[in-house]
């Protein structure tokens, strides 16, 4: 513990609460679904479908080819999204927010195979992430026709989410390295009580 008007030392600080934070993680990881689905959605009502995926079947299981406008707006979002939700992970985990911001794209890679896997088995109605129209690449791999656009899509769209968390979670670190250098040059104040 630090004396009134001596720098803390942050070394101890990081030791004690750094690294992968849970909670910060999965509030990052909703953050990032969210402005996923809200980009998304705006895109899609204004100037058609994302593509996620590089190849997908329709209803008749007919392949349906991509489109290279679809497939970077894609990838554009899915970088932002997860820049936003990389910056949410680290301004609430405090520290290691670059680490932090790359679990949140860990975690969302977990669920696109669980919900891709669960859709191989049990039925495509299970699969919630192609019902609301985010990446679904996992239930594609075992159809030939398009298990290598699919293992393409999901290797630049896993790329972009990391590239997404790891940027944000660098903005959130900055901003916090520049209140913890605050914090260290404030003068102590007493507290006001009114």
């Amino acid at each position: 513990m630090t004396s009134p008007g001596t720098s803390p030392d942050y070394r101890e600080i990081w030791e004690r609460y750094g690294g992968g934070d849970f909670p910060a993680t999965i509030g990052g990881l909703l953050a990032a679904i969210g402005t996923l689905v809200m980009l998304g959605g705006l895109i899609a009502a204004g100037a058609g479908n994302i593509a996620y995926q590089l190849d997908t079947l329709d209803v008749d299981g007919n392949v349906v080819e991509f489109s290279l406008a679809g497939a970077v707006t894609a990838v554009i979002v899915l970088f932002a999204s997860f820049f936003v939700g990389g910056w949410v992970a680290a301004r609430m985990a405090r520290f290691d927010g670059r680490k932090n911001g790359v679990i949140v794209a860990l975690w969302m890679m977990v669920l696109v195979v669980l919900f891709g896997a669960l859709s191989v088995w049990a039925g495509a109605e299970y699969n919630v992430f192609a019902q609301i129209e985010l990446p679904d690449w996992v239930s594609q791999w075992n159809n030939e026709d398009v298990a290598l656009g699919a293992a393409l899509a999901a290797a630049v769209g896993a790329l972009s989410m990391f590239a997404g968390g790891y940027a944000g979670g660098a903005v959130g670190d900055a901003y916090n390295a520049r209140v913890n250098a605050a914090i260290a040059h404030a003068e102590p104040t007493p507290i006001l009580r009114s």
